[in-house]
């Protein structure tokens, strides 16, 4: 992507055993970005009983340069994530490089 702007990122998760959810009526999921490279206004939502996926969108304000590291996914029983399904949480890389315009 070039500086100064921001790219729209789309990710998907899906949820491997099922049966970890049996009795939810409502799945609370959270992306933790401990970098600062997105904006906070990601956009999640359950895409069917097994799968979540996630727009996201890049900082504009991030420096020339490469960019590796993890999202970290959490999937919760309550709004304020006191307690997860297992398998939560878990690690979404990305690897993206910003350069001049």
């Amino acid at each position: 992507m070039t500086a100064g702007t921001s790219k729209q990122l789309t990710v998907t998760a899906t949820i491997l055993r099922p049966s970890d959810f049996d009795g939810a009526t409502i799945v609370y999921a959270y992306i933790i970005d401990g970098a600062g490279v997105i904006q906070p206004n990601a956009n999640i939502s359950q895409t069917s009983a097994t799968q979540f996926s996630a727009t996201l969108f890049t900082a504009p304000t991030l420096a020339l340069g490469s960019y590796n590291g993890n999202f970290t996914l959490k999937l919760c029983r309550d709004a304020a994530c006191a307690a997860q399904f297992p398998g939560s949480p878990s690690a979404l890389p990305y690897a993206f490089t910003v350069t001049k315009p």
